[in-house]
């Protein structure tokens, strides 16, 4: 499966519109939807933002990989190497602590940013 397909799926996944993603990495719709066409690929920092949006790494956005390792499991493949590189149980403890912290605010950011561009949207009909 290539990007294009990818993107459009994810996207609909997350019950997003194309103007939603698009707010939320800070593009316009048009441009979304000209990536979902696979008329034009985005730049590099737009797809790592796409990756953080959806969860993915950016292999399985690019459709170079049909499986995604999930979040929880990057979580223990980081806090493995951690350990190998000398970090203490406590500091992988705080470390993880730190990132699921951040992925929760994250999520509640894209939430509110797509709730707000709705409300901006409804506000101009």
């Amino acid at each position: 499966m290539g990007f294009p397909t990818r993107l459009r799926q994810l996207r609909e996944a997350k019950g997003m519109t194309q103007q939603d993603l698009g707010a939320l990495i800070g593009v316009t719709k048009n441009s979304i939807s000209s990536y979902e066409r696979g008329v034009r690929t985005p730049e590099f920092h737009l797809l790592l933002r796409m990756a953080d949006v959806f969860g993915v790494s950016t292999d399985y956005l690019l459709g170079h990989t049909e499986r995604d390792v999930s979040p929880d499991q990057r979580l223990a493949l980081l806090a493995i190497e951690l350990g190998e590189n000398g970090a203490t149980d406590e500091d992988v403890r705080l470390i993880l602590e730190l990132l699921k912290c951040r992925r929760r605010i994250s999520s509640a950011h894209q939430e509110m940013s797509a709730a707000i561009e709705r409300e901006r949207r409804s506000r101009r009909r």
